[in-house]
């Protein structure tokens, strides 16, 4: 028998997402976001968490000042 996520479940994965997270879209010319996947699987990772490398990598090397690595400890043990 198939597993469903029941209403209750869906309402609390919202909420917990709604309190922990933050959201943002991205836009890739096309055929971009077939390459990021491809990279990520071959990465191991997930195209999330590959994207996330690539600009807090970005980030640490351009403002060194912010900390990024603390800031998102808990996303990396979570993946």
């Amino acid at each position: 028998m198939p597993y469903t996520k029941s209403a209750a479940r869906s309402r609390a994965s919202a909420k917990y997402n709604k309190k922990n997270y933050e959201f943002m879209s991205l836009t890739f010319n096309k055929g971009q976001k077939d390459l990021v996947k491809i990279a990520a699987e071959r990465s191991g990772v997930s195209a999330g968490a590959y994207v996330r490398e690539a600009l807090y990598r970005r980030m640490e090397e351009e403002f060194p000042e912010l900390e990024i690595r603390k800031l998102d400890s808990v996303s990396q043990e979570e993946e």
